[in-house]
């Protein structure tokens, strides 16, 4: 197995490195191109209203208000002819506009997607260089797609759970000196899984729970840490501004290390603040 085969099994069975180019600029040009069509046609159908509308022929003047009357009548000057009728550009709109629709929303759909991780971006690109792994040679215009790519215009089918920034980017570091010093020298995977080859994979839930040791350390260590340093400072204005500080340093961890809301971030800042004043008040007592 090699090339697309090897590069397409690998995303199937591991989607957080099934990693494709957005085409965002050409999508935009297609709906672009798309727009001005329907513009234009939206010109003529105007033009052609008013023109049927101030016509000497009864049946025309009645096509705003009698669709049966418009398609009959254009139907029959199509048929000895005449090729721009009102009836005629209705139906060239009705299939622009519902390709214009369809591109919209899967253009939009595609937006959603998100951008790659790095880690699995960096992953894909040693994987398919490394001749001892993947060793993926693509030969046509798509080589560079990976080895040189645009992470703006990228999009990945799968995202791993996220913990929030911080824990993230510590459970990637702690993996990687975890594979560096133990993982790689684990035993190998079956003979079976060729494109795994001199391969060591790990579950999402591996991440999530390195994720969730650091996270849960920070949350246990921040409150005995302003205790500690509350009870050994005196002096009241020193210790209403270390307050603020670690109550500052609380709401950036927070927003760092969980992917809690505003509005938990904003209840559990209070809730650490109130505890500080609380503390003060009693040990000042």
């Amino acid at each position: 197995m090699a090339g697309y085969p090897k590069l397409g099994t690998l995303m199937g069975s591991h989607p957080e490195y099934a990693i494709f180019r957005r085409f965002g600029a050409l999508n935009a040009e297609n709906l672009l191109y798309l727009q001005a069509e329907i513009q234009d046609l939206e010109i003529l159908l105007r033009i052609q209203q008013s023109k049927d509308k101030s016509s000497t022929d009864q049946d025309q003047r009645i096509y705003d208000r009698e669709w049966c009357t418009l398609k009959e009548c254009c139907e029959a000057e199509a048929y000895h002819g005449r090729r721009v009728t009102q009836w005629s550009l209705i139906l060239q709109i009705r299939e622009k506009i519902k390709e214009y629709n369809a591109a919209l929303l899967q253009e939009s759909a595609v937006i959603k997607l998100g951008h790659p991780q790095p880690i699995c971006v960096n992953f894909l690109q040693a994987w398919m260089q490394r001749p001892a792994m993947g060793d993926i040679q693509l030969l046509g215009g798509d080589r560079k797609i990976w080895s040189e790519p645009d992470l703006l215009d990228m999009v990945s089918l799968h995202h791993p759970t996220s913990e929030g920034l911080f824990s993230n980017w510590a459970a990637a570091l702690a993996m990687e000196y975890f594979h560096k010093y133990v993982g790689r020298h684990w035993i190998q995977l079956p003979e079976s899984a060729e494109y795994l080859a001199n391969t060591t994979s790990y579950h999402d839930i591996t991440l999530l729970r390195v994720a969730r040791f650091f996270a849960t350390v920070v949350a246990c260590t921040l409150p005995v840490l302003s205790m500690s340093i509350l009870y050994s400072v005196g002096p009241m204005a020193q210790r209403l501004g270390i307050i603020g500080v670690l109550t500052t340093a609380f709401s950036l961890c927070m927003g760092l290390i969980t992917t809690a809301s505003v509005e938990g971030i904003f209840a559990a800042t209070a809730a650490f603040a109130a505890v500080q004043v609380v503390f003060v008040g009693t040990s000042a007592a």
